[in-house]
């Protein structure tokens, strides 16, 4: 007997719109992964591909937090989504 989340997935994916509602889960997992604090001061907007499109106040924070990609990257690979391969922050 298949799963319910299975059986969905094969509707999304037969629909086309698995991999929309894939990219929608990424930007809705940024606060999860940036944590509280950052989650306050930044906004995931896109994912395009395999990057995450993230909306930062100030440039100071924009060169923080591109130190920081990596371990965040790491931090959605961690919770499965390994299709994230970079972030890009903007302004």
């Amino acid at each position: 007997m298949k799963k319910i989340g299975d059986v969905i997935d094969l509707v999304l994916a037969k629909s086309g719109l698995l991999e929309a509602v894939r990219r929608h889960e990424v930007v809705l997992k940024w606060p999860e992964v940036a944590g509280s604090e950052l989650a306050q001061l930044t906004q995931a907007v896109a994912f395009n591909g395999t990057t995450l499109i993230v909306r930062v106040k100030d440039a100071a924070l924009r060169n923080e937090l591109s130190m920081k990609q990596l371990e965040l990257v790491n931090r959605f690979h961690k919770l499965g989504y390994r299709t994230v391969k970079s972030i890009k922050f903007v302004r």
